[in-house]
């Protein structure tokens, strides 16, 4: 195989060849000698050395065509003088640098493509050659890397951290590394108010964490949250619910009605305001009386949608508004509506009575009105 030739002079009849490399073919002649000089050499004898392992490793490892499953392998056999047989397999051995784990695959050819791999993790591959002895030792390691893809897995523990009625405080973790593919580079937040019909808004963060805000009070809201690296965004996690908390209503009670029940009661009737400005549970409504004849003031407190008030004076004007409130707060007050008592008779006698021109068959009679707060309407008679 290689043309090298070496002679060995020997006083007896067997003679040990050492150091011979595996998977040669010699041929050996030999010759006898006198001390006169050296005979003619026999015909060529042929000895072939069995194969072994190699003693060398393969040559120029590289991998291409990197995926984010799967990469090629290839690589030169060992030097000729180093295969020591026929190569009938190379063994490749990769190492997941993250994960500790290792596989072994095998070879016919000075190639191959790895595949069903995980995304964006380090291989850390080595070849052998191998004869039907055995193998070679290991090449030097070559590190190779897939590519990033869309993570497999939602972020974990997405939880509301504090919450107001105007805003939503969320935090989670990243997705399990195992399922994350690549750099997480942002999240994509997605909030939807309970019962409406589109697809909500989204949001995006670049930490672990989002405050929320102009959010409704007292409304129910449902909350996913995914991860995205720079190929692609992951599934979003399972929804979780979180409703803001209370807060003073931003519109007053509608629909106020008054019914005149006698000269000194009246019913007075109102819808609450309208669900997305009652921001709560209302606990109460507060209506200001105004009487517009004397100036009077004073309110009422209560807590239904409706109300006889008593004790108020005949034919007056009382003018009211109203606005409704919760735990939190006091909501606006609505436009200004009035109501008049009925008429009644008087409260008190004429004033001032006096008399003049007085003769033996006349007299002039004079007087006043009642004082006006004890008319109790229009005087049409004495």
């Amino acid at each position: 195989e290689t043309g090298e030739s070496f002679t060995n002079f020997i006083n007896d009849t067997t003679y040990s060849f050492t150091a011979l490399k595996p998977y040669r073919t010699h041929d050996i002649t030999i010759a006898a000698s006198t001390s006169v000089g050296t005979g003619p050499f026999s015909a060529v004898f042929t000895v072939a050395t069995p194969q072994d392992v190699p003693y060398g490793t393969p040559v120029s490892v590289s991998s291409s065509s990197e995926t984010s499953t799967s990469f090629a392998l290839s690589w030169d056999p060992p030097a000729y003088e180093d295969q020591n047989g026929v190569i009938i397999l190379y063994a490749i051995n990769i190492l997941v640098q993250e994960t500790e784990d290792s596989f072994d695959l095998e070879s016919l050819t000075t190639e191959l493509t790895v595949s069903n791999l995980d995304p964006y993790r380090t291989y850390i591959c080595k070849v052998a050659a191998a004869t039907y002895v055995g193998e070679g030792p290991f090449s030097s390691v070559i590190y190779v890397y897939t590519l990033e893809t869309a993570p497999t897995g939602p972020p974990l523990n997405l939880i509301a951290s504090d919450v107001s009625s105007d805003a939503i405080a969320l935090t989670w973790d990243p997705p399990s590394a195992d399922e994350q593919n690549g750099e997480i580079v942002l999240y994509y937040i997605n909030i939807v108010e309970e019962f409406a019909n589109d697809g909500g808004v989204n949001f995006t963060s670049y930490t672990n964490s989002l405050e929320i805000t102009d959010l409704n009070p007292f409304t129910s809201y449902f909350i996913q949250a995914a991860a995205a690296t720079s190929v692609g965004t992951g599934p979003f996690t399972a929804s979780i619910n979180e409703e803001t908390l209370e807060d003073a209503p931003t519109a007053p009670p509608t629909n106020f009605v008054t019914e005149i029940v006698s000269s000194t009661a009246v019913t007075l009737s109102w819808d609450p305001p309208p669900v997305d400005g009652q921001n709560g549970y209302i606990i109460q409504y507060v209506i200001n009386v105004t009487v517009q004849e004397t100036g009077e003031r004073f309110q009422l407190t209560p807590v239904t949608n409706s109300l006889i008030v008593t004790n108020l004076s005949p034919f007056r004007t009382y003018v009211c508004i109203i606005a409704a409130a919760t735990s939190v707060g006091l909501g606006p007050f609505g436009d200004m509506f009035s109501v008049m008592t009925l008429e009644d008779v008087p409260a008190s006698s004429p004033v001032s009575i006096s008399s003049s021109g007085i003769t033996s068959t006349s007299a002039v009679i004079s007087w006043g009105p009642p004082p006006y707060e004890d008319q109790n309407g229009v005087i049409i008679s004495y």
